[in-house]
């Protein structure tokens, strides 16, 4: 189960509220059961022997949550604009924002803000984000392509054009 939470002294600031539900939206899209089945025992191990098992037998991305199911929006976006730069960022300290810094700045056309080169999840979620909020892009780097990325998917488009209504219907208000 996903539960988002939201803190009411973090309300007063409507775009940055909007930005953040969207963002925290597409964590719910695109790890929800039907694109990567929680794998329990991999999630709550103790023993990295058995997250390395885990990992080794999916076929596809593994999150850390799961095994991205085929054809899961996480799965794809991981094929297209990860493969290349993964194995570097897993050497990365995670808790050294120098290093996350340093690897930003080494491919910062390939990220949409410097929060979305801290994983593969804040990537596809954050390029969720400007694909919901932002016009549709050229295409000329690969940030532009994450971001055209959602527009393949028909459902998404539809559902864009939906939060884009609400959002619109609630400025309004």
């Amino acid at each position: 189960n996903w539960l988002l939470a939201i803190d009411p002294a973090d309300t007063g600031d409507e775009k940055e509220l909007t930005y953040t539900l969207i963002h925290e939206f597409g964590h719910v899209l695109t790890l929800n059961n039907q694109q990567v089945p929680f794998d329990e025992e991999a999630y709550f191990a103790e023993d990295d022997a058995v997250v390395e098992e885990a990992e080794a037998a999916c076929p596809s991305f593994f999150t850390g949550e799961g095994c991205a199911a085929a054809g899961s929006y996480v799965d794809g976006f991981y094929q297209r604009f990860w493969t290349g730069i993964a194995e570097e960022h897993t050497n990365i300290d995670q808790q050294d924002p120098d290093a996350l810094l340093a690897f930003y700045e080494e491919y910062e056309d390939q990220f949409v803000t410097d929060y979305a080169a801290t994983n593969l999840g804040e990537d596809i979620t954050e390029s969720w984000t400007h694909f919901v909020l932002n016009e549709k892009p050229a295409g000329d780097s690969i940030s532009e392509q994450k971001i055209l990325y959602f527009y393949e998917f028909p459902e998404l488009v539809t559902l864009r054009n939906d939060i884009l209504g609400r959002v619109y219907s609630q400025s309004r208000r």
